[in-house]
């Protein structure tokens, strides 16, 4: 399919039943970056993509494999991991991947529980973790449970993020839900070769 590069198509709109679509400012659909994946109770898988992008268009089809495979009923990790997009052709979204460093297409950063946008308390992790390596689902599961275990709110809920955050609104906090690493490791070993490898090919400014 060929995209016209001054439209601005998001290549989810037919995927937020399970995925979160991110903008630079409030619009109609959506939510806000900064509003939603700093101090969120739940860590944040985001891929940033352009919908122009040929390495985009066609790696989207295995990234919504691997988002339908972790959201499925019987091994669900809605309770641990939100997943959000954004779509840096969008000049509307521009400021988002300049802030978080983005220069070619696709991209995925992993941001932990309760992170802050301020340097001095996040420091770069404020940017997330890139994911580096092959974008292929089963390296995609890999990674992605690792991270969860690494870098649970469970493991990490003294970190000084996470203490600003409830000071901040006067409250004590309930811990985000705790991922079954021994249920979630066999699960994935058990079905990572359902998913499709992909070539990593990407598009650069």
């Amino acid at each position: 399919m060929w995209y016209d590069p001054y439209e601005t198509e998001s290549l989810f709109t037919d995927f937020t039943k399970y995925v979160t679509e991110l903008h630079a400012e409030q619009q109609n659909e959506g939510k806000v970056f900064n509003n939603v994946v700093y101090y969120s109770r739940k860590p944040w898988l985001v891929i940033f993509y352009a919908h122009w992008c040929g390495h985009c268009q066609a790696y989207a089809p295995k990234f919504k494999e691997f988002v339908r495979f972790i959201f499925a009923r019987q091994t669900s990790w809605k309770s641990v991991l939100n997943i959000g997009t954004v779509n840096c052709g969008s000049n509307k979204e521009s400021k988002v991947c300049r802030q978080q460093l983005i220069s070619a297409y696709p991209r995925i950063r992993y941001y932990r529980a309760w992170l802050s946008p301020k340097k001095e308390i996040s420091g770069d992790m404020r940017r997330g973790l890139l994911h580096t390596g092959s974008k292929s689902p089963n390296e995609l599961l890999k990674s992605t449970l690792k991270f969860l275990i690494e870098n649970s709110e469970y493991q990490d809920k003294y970190n000084k993020g996470w203490r600003v955050h409830w000071k901040k609104i006067y409250k004590s906090g309930q811990p985000a839900p705790i991922l079954d690493l021994q249920k979630s490791t066999a699960r994935s070993e058990e079905h990572t070769s359902e998913l499709q490898s992909h070539s990593d090919l990407v598009c650069r400014l």
